[in-house]
């Protein structure tokens, strides 16, 4: 901690042309390559389905991940229709809506993306000190809880070169596509996923970027990399009909990792959650005033 305390630094200086604080947290075991050589690991959607429905874990897990189960009902009434061809070559047929059984046959959307989370704090849970220590407490509650890989934290101070620094080594492999954004927590995942749609947003990606409020504590920022094939070995389509859980069975988690160089120019590296606590807090400097917004 003595190379970060010894900075003089007034944490507003660094956030104002920013919407927040940037955190990674890294099992120690890989965090030398995180920091030294910008290792780069995105998990694919599926894979935190899998974390719940065979590990059990509802904290990290979400056996909803990635997925948004409907009925025919919900796609007249919105408008949205579906568009299945049988081969490569094949044109693009329209489904016939309302003579779906939607009683039995129900209507599964599935995102196939690989992402790497990371964790923000606002600018104003940040000033506000209430806030503050709730998203500190709600954070080690969280990964403090994983007794098996103790984590390093990392501040990104940069986001928009780190993303950057993601974008230009992904070009350069695979020639694909990098998005990034806050994850929207939602009650209605259907009326969030349907009104993007609606605005000319890809299913896949509108996915990739929706959660259930259960999780809004988690405070997610996500660099995706989405692909153009569905996740299924044996599906053609990002659209399955029936039980979801006998598609998600389907799915392959297909990691994707890369180096994007050093990062110790815009990454600076705690040992812990409370060692980070420290320092934000005794650098940041509020007024009352501020403290009680």
């Amino acid at each position: 901690m003595k190379n970060y305390i010894n900075k003089e630094i007034e944490i507003f200086n660094l956030i104002n042309n920013s919407t927040g604080f940037y955190i990674r947290l890294v099992d120690k075991e890989y965090a030398d390559n995180f920091i030294n050589k910008g290792e780069i690991y995105l998990n694919s959607l599926c894979r935190f389905n899998e974390i719940e429905r065979n590990e059990g874990n509802k904290t990290i897990g979400d056996i909803e991940e990635g997925t948004i189960t409907t009925n025919n009902q919900n796609l007249i009434r919105d408008n949205i229709v579906i568009a299945l061809k049988k081969g490569n070559n094949s044109k693009y047929n329209i489904l016939n809506l309302k003579d779906f059984d939607s009683e039995n046959n129900l209507i599964n959307f599935s995102a196939n993306a690989n992402i790497l989370c990371l964790t923000k704090i606002s600018v104003y849970d940040l000033m506000n000190k209430k806030n503050r220590q709730n998203f500190f407490n709600e954070l080690k509650k969280e990964f403090n809880n994983d007794k098996n890989h103790y984590k390093k934290l990392f501040w990104i101070t940069d986001i928009h070169e780190f993303i950057k620094r993601i974008k230009r080594a992904a070009k350069k492999i695979s020639n694909c596509k990098v998005f990034a954004s806050d994850v929207i927590y939602t009650n209605n995942k259907w009326k969030m996923f349907s009104y993007m749609i609606k605005n000319n947003v890809n299913s896949n990606l509108a996915l990739t970027f929706i959660k259930s409020s259960k999780f809004k504590n988690q405070r997610e920022f996500r660099v995706a990399l989405p692909s153009n094939k569905p996740l299924s070995e044996d599906s053609k389509s990002f659209v399955n009909f029936g039980n979801i859980d006998n598609t998600l069975k389907k799915f392959k988690n297909r990691p994707v990792s890369f180096n994007i160089g050093k990062l110790t120019d815009i990454v600076d590296q705690f040992e812990s959650i409370d060692d980070f606590e420290s320092f934000v807090n005794s650098h940041i400097k509020i007024s009352k005033k501020a403290d009680t917004l």
